[in-house]
């Protein structure tokens, strides 16, 4: 896991993504009429991204299966 300075484990990522400027308009306007932030609209659609696509990934069930019911 990525670190600190000091040494303390890291819970957030500074990271820099390119997208449409018409689309940052959208994300801008939406965050105002909703009162979120652009990274917290922008971290809430990833989360809601992956888990829509996990649903499709066999080998990702297998290991849910294996953890948890399969004791």
């Amino acid at each position: 896991m990525p670190k600190t300075e000091n040494g303390l484990v890291r819970t957030s990522e500074n990271i820099s993504v390119t997208i449409p400027s018409w689309l940052v308009e959208v994300t801008e306007e939406f965050c105002k009429r909703h009162d979120y932030t652009k990274s917290g609209l922008i971290r809430r659609a990833l989360k809601h991204y992956i888990a829509a696509r996990r649903q499709y990934d066999h080998d990702y069930w297998i290991q849910v299966y294996n953890e948890y019911f399969d004791k």
